[in-house]
């Protein structure tokens, strides 16, 4: 078997179907398996998965295990040389595998193949552009890598990896909630080398009900962020290779972290809560009250306004690490 999409899945009946009938076309022509794994749903996730019986494997706890564990259970119980863990309200493009299985098998040492992403809502609509996470196509050392992976990262659905490297250090790690699949990326880094791709390969869903969201009804989550952040920098040590030279300006990310999550609440939510995360984004940093979506945000809040809009996507792209292999690049 050479790849397998893994859906594990917790009460998004809503999503189901499409995201299972986007993985169908997907690896059409392919050695491939879909394996989906509900999590003790409460709605009819399994009535839904059960009418595509002949395309699926199914598999049901018998409680519920929660996100890392669901997500390493379900890895466990694929077969695949390859695999992509597809949230169970995302989306895959049909040249997902075409895109990215070309990158991760050709070239040696790679560990993960990343495609870029498009974020639809609800109803599937692109909410808005997101420029490409590098600016050319590219092969990143993935000790290099890790250093940009303390800022921020890649979504499940964007990414093809080598599933018995995951599994050898025990993939998503248990007891992280905030940014598991960022941690997950950061050590998969110190196994192998990344293979990006700007051609989008994957529809990420924002929406009410989400994982993300059900996070971000205190302010719990940004401590757990932080939390994350902090295993990420031991992880490193263990491994030998100091990142601590980055510590200042990481936790200065979660900062900006905060200010993303004040604004997405702002509008939808709760205004008192978007306070809150205001307030942390500038007890971790003073200097970003001179962000421009600070000001921003508290203009809107002085004046009990609305936001142009709430939801935050990159707007820039990195640029590629010195060293890298350029994709296309005949020299």
């Amino acid at each position: 078997m050479e790849i397998s999409v893994v859906i594990p899945n917790f009460n998004n009946a809503q999503y189901l179907s499409d995201c299972i009938e986007s993985a169908i076309a997907a690896i059409r022509g392919f050695s491939a398996e879909i394996v989906f794994l509900d999590d003790c749903s409460t709605d009819n996730s399994l009535h839904i998965a059960n009418q595509y019986s002949d395309y699926i494997n199914i598999f049901k706890n018998e409680k519920n295990l929660g996100q890392v564990e669901a997500t390493n259970k379900v890895l466990g119980l694929s077969k695949g040389k390859y695999a992509v863990i597809l949230h169970s309200d995302d989306i895959l493009k049909k040249h997902f595998f075409s895109s990215l299985l070309p990158l991760i098998s050709t070239y040696p040492n790679i560990v993960m193949a990343v495609g870029e992403r498009e974020e639809i809502n609800e109803i599937g609509e692109i909410i808005t552009a997101i420029s490409p996470f590098w600016e050319r196509d590219c092969i990143i050392n993935g000790l290099k890598h890790s250093e940009t992976f303390l800022f921020t990262g890649y979504l499940p659905c964007q990414v093809l990896f080598d599933r018995n490297k995951i599994l050898a250090f025990g993939g998503a790690e248990k007891g992280v909630t905030t940014n598991l699949d960022g941690l997950l990326w950061f050590k998969a880094s110190f196994f192998g080398d990344v293979a990006y791709t700007r051609k989008p390969v994957a529809c990420y869903r924002k929406h009410g009900t989400s994982a993300t969201s059900a996070l971000n009804t205190s302010v719990k989550h940004i401590f757990e962020y932080a939390t994350t952040m902090s295993r990420m920098f031991l992880f490193a040590d263990e491994m030998g290779h100091s990142l601590l030279d980055f510590k200042d300006r990481a936790f200065k990310r979660v900062a900006e972290i905060s200010l993303r999550y004040a604004r997405e609440i702002y509008n939808t939510k709760s205004s008192t809560l978007s306070t809150a995360y205001l307030q942390i984004s500038r007890a971790i940093d003073p200097s970003i009250t001179e962000n421009a979506d600070y000001k921003d945000l508290v203009i809107a809040m002085d004046n009990s306004a609305s936001l142009s809009s709430s939801y935050w996507s990159r707007s820039y792209s990195y640029t590629v690490p010195d060293g890298s292999k350029i994709l296309g690049d005949k020299n």
